[in-house]
């Protein structure tokens, strides 16, 4: 096995080690969509199947973008399919805040849990370091995105140290956090769109990890907006749990 990875070229190894990556994160956000939604009753198993179709196909989409060379091919030769899938998978996740019942399952999950997805992004940040001592990725593009990666996982780690001395995550050190995350990752796309693309252009590679600019990053930059969302809501329900004594006292 190790002689058939040794006789991989460069590219190729990146390509398969994110595409892999992008799999156990996915085999992982199952497990917690699963968690999730046994607080739906009854409707939890409708649910999961339906989730369950969703995420694969979501998954193989993006795996076939990056690993089937036909497919791979015709998506380097359209350069605005990157970038209008990682926004369609953006959009499409973030409606989710619309449906009652997935606000309900993602809002019975600790936060702590809800984070904690963010441990990838420092495997994902190591990665790109190491493509990046090995010539394969620019300096611009990998340094900033692999640092700022690790940079938001280690944060984390320290949010949930505290929030295990306190019981709860504190609330305003979790919006610096979440901001952080969320920054990070738009910096990243933009990145890869003005320094990545021109760079890997001008030496005859391809730019179509969609494992990595349609699934990975989507879905990150998704569970920040919707960390923002369930604070919004826990902070309107606060303010309405306060104000129903005085109204009564009235």
């Amino acid at each position: 096995m190790f002689e058939t990875l040794a006789g991989l070229g460069a590219q190729q190894l990146v390509t398969y080690t994110v595409a892999a990556m992008a799999v156990f994160l996915g085999f992982d956000l199952w497990r917690r969509c699963a968690r999730a939604l046994q607080s739906l009753g009854e409707e939890a198993g409708a649910a999961r199947r339906k989730t369950a179709l969703a995420l694969l196909l979501w998954l193989a989409l993006a795996l076939a973008l990056t690993l089937v060379p036909a497919l791979r091919s015709a998506a380097a030769a359209t350069p605005l399919l990157q970038p209008v899938l990682s926004l369609g998978a953006i959009a499409a996740l973030s409606a989710l805040s619309l449906l009652p019942s997935f606000r309900r399952a993602f809002d019975s999950l600790p936060l702590e849990e809800v984070m904690s997805i963010n441990y990838w992004r420092a495997i994902f940040g190591m990665g790109l370091l190491a493509f990046y001592t090995g010539g394969v990725l620019p300096s611009a593009f990998a340094l900033p995105t692999a640092f700022g990666d690790m940079l938001v996982t280690c944060v984390m780690v320290l949010q949930l140290a505290a929030a295990q001395r306190r019981g709860r995550v504190p609330r305003g050190p979790l919006l610096v956090w979440n901001t952080l995350g969320l920054l990070d990752l738009v910096n990243a796309l933009f990145l890869l769109v003005t320094v990545l693309r021109p760079w890997a252009t001008a030496r005859g590679l391809a730019v179509g990890n969609f494992a990595l600019a349609a699934f990975a990053v989507p879905l990150f930059i998704a569970i920040h907006l919707h960390i923002y969302a369930r604070l919004l809501r826990e902070g309107a329900a606060a303010r309405r749990a306060l104000s129903v004594p005085v109204e009564n006292a009235v």
